[in-house]
Order: structure tokens, then C-alpha cells, then sequence
């Protein structure tokens, strides 16, 4: 490889682009795992409480949530966007991973009842 600087052109040593490749692998590396961790979250508990929506032991309220997205047809996932953002966060969006069709009658009552709109098109997240 060649590297041109200053007029010159100079050699860039093989032991640079090494180091560069494996320093890139290993960041993705990491980032997979980060993924992995935060994916195998998804499916832990959701209350509907009337004036309220506790996941992940973080507390929502109606008035912050701007809509509730589903992306998906099979397996479908869930996410609250907050008011004021464009991607959902990460902590915000889940999966019902038993008795589906219930837990998606419940979200729609309590999006009904808290006037909280609900739309079906992908949405993106956060890692």
C-alpha cells in the first residue's frame, strides 16, 4: 500500500493495516455483543397500569409517548416513541413472547384509553 504525503509518496507498512483491521474487528466485536445483550432483554415484564406503562422497571406516562410502532407481521416488535424524537429507544421497544394476540388486545385498550395513537410501519432503533 502507498500513501501519498506531501508531494511523496511513501510505504505504508503492512503492520499498521493489521493493526487497523483487527482494531475494526474487534470493535464490531463488541458492538455484536452489545446487541446481543440488549436484544436478549426484549420480552421481560410490561404492566399496564391505567395511568401508565411500566417496561423494563421504567415507568411511562401517556402524555410522553408520541405513538406506539409495530414493526412486523410474524414476531412482531413494539416501540414507544417518546415526543421530540425520531428514533425509538432501545429501552422502550419490546416483544410479547407468550399469548401474543392478548397482549397486543391489552396495548390497544390501554392506547385507546390514554389516547395514545398506534401504527404499523418500521421504525428504527438504537442498537
Amino acid at each position: 500500500m502507498f500513501m501519498f504525503i506531501r508531494g511523496e509518496v511513501r510505504a505504508v507498512g503492512v503492520r499498521v493495516l493489521l493493526v487497523l483491521a483487527f482494531v475494526a474487528i474487534l470493535a464490531n466485536i463488541v458492538l455484536w455483543i452489545i446487541a446481543l445483550f440488549r436484544t436478549s432483554k426484549l420480552g421481560d415484564n410490561l404492566l399496564f397500569d391505567r395511568d401508565q406503562l411500566v417496561i423494563y422497571d421504567r415507568t411511562v406516562r401517556p402524555e410522553d409517548i408520541k405513538a406506539i410502532m409495530i414493526k412486523g407481521y410474524f414476531n412482531p416488535i413494539v416501540g414507544l416513541l417518546p415526543h421530540g424524537k425520531r428514533i425509538v429507544p432501545v429501552e422502550m421497544v419490546f416483544r410479547f413472547t407468550s399469548d401474543e394476540d392478548k397482549g397486543f388486545a391489552d396495548l390497544k385498550n390501554w392506547a385507546e384509553r390514554n389516547q395514545v395513537r398506534i401504527v404499523h410501519r418500521s421504525f428504527q432503533r438504537w442498537i
